[in-house]
């Protein structure tokens, strides 16, 4: 992919049980996506990864050596430093499912992962592949900065009745 795609650009992930769809956005003025994809069937033999290169073009089903979740997050980051010029990047902005008390994008801290942590009884099947991926970044780049983006931001937001009645 061409280098020249991106002088500064913003990673955003979304980190699921069993995928992870991410996305490339060049930063300053209007966010244009140039690189997106997805790693899906995680935690199957036949995990693979799709990506819409900065051209356009479909990549279809490139297959992971593994399919467990800590090596999955490895591989997405080695694909995306022989793939994108990875130097760009300025953050990492991460769907996080539950935050609790939070109800605003927080700066990923070590007080925050901990907290996180903490909660990972609420949502085991999304949560703690969330914090992997936050924490696979974090090992790599430490002076990357990355956000999480809460899910409770969203329903933070709502009547009050709606909150307590979902229908």
């Amino acid at each position: 992919m061409s280098s020249d795609s991106a002088a500064s650009s913003i990673l955003t992930i979304n980190g699921g049980s069993s995928s992870i769809k991410f996305a490339l956005f060049r930063s300053g003025g209007r966010l244009e996506p140039w690189v997106d994809g997805n790693i899906d069937r995680i935690g199957q033999p036949d995990a693979s990864l799709s990506f819409r290169d900065a051209d356009g073009h479909r990549h279809d089903h490139v297959k992971l050596d593994s399919s467990a979740h800590q090596s999955v997050a490895e591989t997405l980051i080695d694909w995306l430093e022989h793939n994108v010029p990875f130097h760009s990047i300025s953050a990492v902005g991460h769907r996080v499912v539950h935050g609790m008390h939070y109800s605003q994008p927080m700066l990923v801290t070590q007080e925050l992962l901990d907290e996180l942590h903490l909660i990972c009884p609420y949502d085991p099947d999304h949560l703690p592949q969330e914090i992997a991926l936050i924490e696979a970044f974090r090992k790599r780049y430490p002076q990357l900065p990355q956000v999480a983006c809460f899910d409770t931001a969203f329903h933070a937001t709502m009547p009050r009745v709606a909150r307590l009645l979902p229908i």
